[in-house]
This record gives C-alpha cells, structure tokens and sequence, in this order.
C-alpha cells in the first residue's frame, strides 16, 4: 500500500473557513478548464504526482454571500494500485484522510478560531476521512466521514489532456450535524460576520476544489 498526497473531498469539510477576517476572495476556487471524455483503458498507465495535489474551499458568509477562500496544506491517499490503466481505475477504492489543523486560509487568527470553534465544537474531528466509491458519467461518490457521522457526496470529474484531474462540489455541513459548529463559529465572529444589510450570516455550505495532475507513463 502506497501514501499518496491526493486532497479532499473532501471536503472539507473543508471548509467553513470563513471566520474571523474581513478579507475576502473567490480566486483560490475559480479555475476554468475545459473537459474532456475519461481516457479509456490502452498501453499507458497512471499514477500520482504527490506534489501536484491541492485541496481548496471557499467558505461564504454575508446575506450576499461574500466568499472567503482557503485550503488544506495535509492531506493523504492510499490506494491498492500504485499504477493504473485509467484514472478511473486509480481513483476508485481510494481512502484519504485530512488533518484539519492543516487548514489554511491566509490568516492564521481564522484558522486558529476554526480549528477551535467549528471542528473543536464537532465530536472526534481531528482528521477528516473517507474513499472513493464510485466513479461514473461525469461523478464521484465519496464516503465521508465527519463529527462522527459518515454520509456519501457527489462530486463532478474532469480530466483534461494535460492529464489535470478536477473534482468539484458544494459541500453542506449540516448533513453531518455540524450546524452546532457553524453556530459557534458565527457567534464568536459576530460582527466581522455582519454585512451592509446588519445581518451576521455564516453559511453552513462549502464549495470544493480537488486538482491533481496525474503522472501518465
């Protein structure tokens, strides 16, 4: 069995990282590519590039959902195969898992305030885990699990033909049972969460960015 650093689904839950800091962005999470169909099974083989992997997120918060981006810098995979035909075949039956003190928002007082009051408010989230379960028409099912609850996403797949592997999604914590977690985190930033209509808003939702470019021998 193999580590390879992949990222994310997910997820995280990802995540929620928008505490604590009036900076905001949607640049980390706005990357156009164009897709193309999975690359059917032939001579050529694939495997990970462990250092061509990023997790991102854009977490929201305002009425009018101001974006405030982020990342996990940690995060790993272990897959049965090392190489593969496909990158289906790669991807399928993998299992990660995602320390959430990795997470990285560009602002280490909002990191600190999300470790503390989303995931510490959570029940044994230390590290994020999962596996890809399935693969097909365009979607990735994964198996998260999250303040002890564990529940399957859908992710959109591309690959392009620089071989730039994208997963895609909106990831809603309250299907964990984290609404708890945003809450707190929504109190303790009260004001920097209160936008032009007076409203302190902190969305439970996250979009999600996987990316790896995926080595092809």
């Amino acid at each position: 069995m193999k580590k390879i650093i992949l990222s994310a689904t997910i997820l995280a839950s990802t995540l929620w990282a928008v505490s604590c800091n009036q900076k905001t962005t949607k640049e980390e999470n706005t990357e156009v590519t164009q897709e193309v169909a999975p690359t059917e099974a032939g001579t050529a083989t694939y495997s990970y590039d462990s250092s061509a992997t990023s997790i991102l997120f854009t977490a929201y918060k305002y009425t009018e959902r101001a974006g405030v981006g982020g990342k996990f810098t940690d995060f790993s995979i272990t897959a049965g195969n090392e190489t593969a035909a496909t990158p289906e075949e790669l991807l399928t039956g993998a299992t990660f898992s995602i320390p959430v003190s990795s997470i990285k928002t560009g602002d280490a007082s909002r990191d600190h305030k999300i470790k503390e009051f989303f995931f510490g408010t959570l029940n044994a989230t230390d590290v994020l885990k999962g596996s890809i379960k399935e693969i097909k028409e365009g979607k990735v099912i994964v198996d998260l699990t999250m303040n002890s609850v564990s529940k399957e996403i859908s992710l959109d797949y591309s690959i392009d033909a620089q071989n730039v592997l994208r997963l895609k999604g909106n990831l809603d914590v309250s299907i964990f049972d984290a609404l708890p977690g945003i809450e707190k985190l929504n109190e303790i930033c009260h004001d920097l969460h209160t936008g032009s209509d007076n409203i302190s808003k902190l969305w439970p939702d996250v979009d999600i960015t996987i990316k790896s470019t995926l080595m092809r021998n």
